[in-house]
């Protein structure tokens, strides 16, 4: 869906980074000062990360995917290769392009799993 995050800032990607690379902010609600199941900001810095996958094999909610990007060369540090979450999110179409068979295999797993919810609702 256009504008859908599976992001809850658990922050479970951060605390499996070996580098310590990923730094999220978790959104609260600015009426109750509870927290939301949102990040208020998520940051990766691309020039400390070592692409090891860990934070996308450990998200419980298939939030972060790796990409075939490798190009990332720039001669500003600051402004180029400290990512934020509008930088890092993508379509789902594109990851469904670069990546088919596990996409259909998610969306598959997904969909069984919301027509057990739906059975259990009726029942």
């Amino acid at each position: 869906e256009p504008g859908h995050d599976w992001c809850t800032s658990c922050g479970i990607c951060a605390k499996v980074c070996p580098p310590q690379c990923i730094w999220i902010k978790r959104g609260t609600n600015p009426e109750t000062g509870r927290p939301k199941p949102e990040p208020e900001a998520f940051f990766i810095d691309i020039d400390i990360c070592m692409n090891c996958g860990l934070c996308a094999e450990y998200c419980p909610f298939d939030a972060i995917k790796m990409d075939h990007d490798f190009e990332l060369s720039a001669y500003d540090r600051q402004s180029a290769h400290i990512y934020n979450k509008e930088r890092l999110s993508k379509p789902v179409s594109y990851y469904a392009s670069i990546r088919p068979s596990n996409y259909e295999h998610e969306e598959a797993a997904r969909s069984a799993k919301e027509a057990a919810k739906a059975v259990k609702r009726e029942s």
